[in-house]
């Protein structure tokens, strides 16, 4: 769950902390490739537990 709060929270916030600051309005792309990536973890970790057979 905290890669959905992650997620969440940079797609609020606009900022998203790697490496470096990515911010949302300097590179669209990269921003949301980062957070669609670490809301897919969390939900595929989630999955995995509710679901341990598939």
């Amino acid at each position: 769950m905290l890669f959905v709060y992650w997620g969440v929270a940079s797609a609020v916030t606009g900022d998203v902390f790697l490496l470096e600051t990515i911010r949302r309005r300097d590179d669209p792309v990269l921003f949301w490739i980062i957070v669609a990536m670490w809301i897919g973890f969390g939900l595929m970790y989630v999955a995995y537990d509710a679901l341990p057979y598939l």
